[in-house]
């Protein structure tokens, strides 16, 4: 259970995003210039999560994963940032790097995040999920997170009986806000 909560903290943790830019340089406001399109873009750092809720939670992630509690924005360029997401331990979630990008309207659009879960000798999970960020204000994001899980093994038909749907591949959604401190 504590390495599935970590894949759900690593996923929802990947909703949370920023970006700076050269024109917080030039009016002292963090914002990101993509063609016409000026974006908000979050302070680089630690922030804490407001709220966090399952969605169409056909992995019935809800009755077993905790939402993420902390997420850090990092590597900050004009148009893309990489979140990093922690559960309530603060052990971080998620195995691969997550970067987001900027796609218009203060919003970034975030890939990359997986996390592979060994239950049994013939039972692995693997997640993979995909995010969207809003930027409310420079200190304010909400975010949508997609994961999906798929089940390799022999012990795949007793974990897909704790899924809402009773089978993988499963996919549940992850709203969540954000605020820095």
């Amino acid at each position: 259970m504590n390495r599935l909560s970590i894949f759900v903290f690593a996923l929802g943790c990947t909703s949370l995003l920023g970006c700076g830019s050269e024109s917080e340089k030039e009016t002292g406001t963090n914002s990101t210039l993509v063609g016409d399109d000026v974006g908000l873009s979050p302070q680089a750092g630690d922030w804490q999560m407001t709220t966090a809720a399952w969605v169409n939670d056909d992995c019935n992630f809800g009755a077993a994963l905790a939402p993420p509690s902390s997420v850090t924005f990092a590597d900050i360029t004009d148009t893309t940032f990489s979140p990093t997401m922690y559960d309530s331990k603060g052990m971080q979630i998620g195995e691969t790097r997550v970067e987001c990008t900027y796609g218009g309207d203060n919003a970034y659009n975030c890939t990359g995040f997986g996390q592979t879960l060994v239950f049994t000798d013939n039972g692995v999970l693997d997640m993979i999920g995909t995010d969207t960020i809003t930027m409310n204000s420079e200190t304010s994001v909400t975010g949508a997170a997609i994961l999906t899980a798929d089940c390799t093994g022999t012990d795949c038909g007793m974990m897909a009986a704790t899924t809402n749907s009773g089978s993988f591949p499963c996919t549940s959604g992850l709203d969540w806000t954000a605020a820095a401190p």
